[in-house]
């Protein structure tokens, strides 16, 4: 599972970058008998002290898990694009085809009827561009760190620029390669390449496309030189 969007390294959620697994199950513990499962189920439930006296494990005793009549049956939901809820010099709309579950810093998006395949969404909601949009309407944070937050009504409600992309090499390796930083990773050729669709969609002169690569280094910049001011 995604505990963090920091342990997706590309635009594209590999398993295997993953630190953490789920366990759930759907039996109860007299059809669990005699299994590992069931000895991990009462190993759970069972109560140790840390060295400051509070005590550890009884999930099921915790909030999230205590109204269910079984504790460790999970109803997990899953979804082909998760949109990154806090956004700070990094960011991703996460491409996610083998449903890998997350925590709750993900949004689950899946693509209903439409005429958009799921591959030009992934370029078109990770273009730069796009990015500006988000930088200029999100929720601004303030904290140890200057982030910008979208709440689940304002990506439900949001409207995109959202062309079909044909692939090709040039631009496809964006998927895979680890994302940096956004004054890094405006350098980048299939970065540029990638933008290049939307802005000769707009018709944006070279001047033009300059400037929304400024404002969007700007507008991060700002926020993190108001986080180390505060």
């Amino acid at each position: 599972m995604i505990k963090s969007p920091r342990e997706c390294k590309s635009i594209l959620i590999d398993p295997n970058d993953l630190e953490y697994k789920i366990f759930t199950c759907h039996k109860s513990k007299s059809g669990l008998k005699g299994t590992a499962a069931l000895e991990y189920i009462n190993w759970g439930e069972a109560s140790e002290k840390d060295e400051s006296g509070n005590e550890l494990r009884q999930f099921n005793n915790r909030p999230t898990c205590r109204g269910r009549e079984r504790w460790w049956n999970l109803e997990i939901r899953r979804g082909e694009f998760l949109w990154w809820k806090s956004i700070g010099e990094r960011y991703c709309f996460f491409w996610n085809p083998e449903y890998v579950p997350t925590d709750q810093r993900n949004y689950y998006l899946n693509l209903t009827a439409s005429s958009l395949d799921s591959l030009s969404l992934v370029f078109c909601l990770n273009s730069t561009i796009d990015r500006l949009f988000i930088e200029a309407t999100a929720r601004e944070m303030t904290g140890a760190y200057t982030i910008i937050e979208l709440p689940v009504e304002d990506v439900v409600l949001k409207q995109f620029i959202c062309l079909t992309i044909e692939e090709n090499e040039e631009i496809n390796s964006i998927i895979k390669r680890p994302i940096s930083n956004i004054q890094e990773e405006v350098m980048k050729p299939d970065r540029q390449a990638l933008d290049s669709i939307f802005f000769d969609e707009l018709k944006l002169t070279q001047g033009e496309r300059d400037a929304v690569y400024e404002a969007v280094i700007q507008l991060v910049e700002a926020r993190l030189n108001k986080s180390d001011s505060v």
